[in-house]
């Protein structure tokens, strides 16, 4: 029986362990660096939870479970430009529909070396 990684797997893949999703991903640690200072600044400035943020995420396509997605926030989990994608969609989100902007930049604004896979994930 193959067994399934609990947060799917998608985009993701566990520093130190060579565990790699469908997607590829970033192997710049600056690059990593950049999206998750960028998602956890969005996320304090929200003042949502990190399970608001979860609900909210699934809400707009998220795949990974809550502890996958935590952990990628936490840089525990490299994050492809996708799933950054999504994570600021959500954020950005909660700020529109309080009449504000969106102040959550997605991977093609950010220097993440992902541009290419982040345009033909769009």
């Amino acid at each position: 029986m193959r067994r399934r990684w609990a947060g799917g797997g998608r985009g993701l893949r566990r520093r130190g362990f060579g565990y790699t999703g469908q997607m590829g991903v970033d192997s710049d640690p600056e690059g990593q660096q950049t999206s998750v200072m960028s998602l956890r600044a969005g996320l304090a400035l929200s003042g949502m939870t990190d399970e608001q943020l979860w609900f909210s995420y699934v809400g707009v396509g998220g795949t990974l479970g809550q502890r996958s997605l935590v952990a990628a926030l936490n840089g525990e989990l490299v994050m492809s430009a996708h799933e950054h994608n999504v994570v600021a969609q959500a954020l950005n989100d909660h700020f529109t529909e309080r009449g504000q902007n969106h102040p959550v930049a997605y991977a093609g604004e950010l220097d993440l070396g992902l541009e290419s896979e982040a345009r033909g994930s769009e």
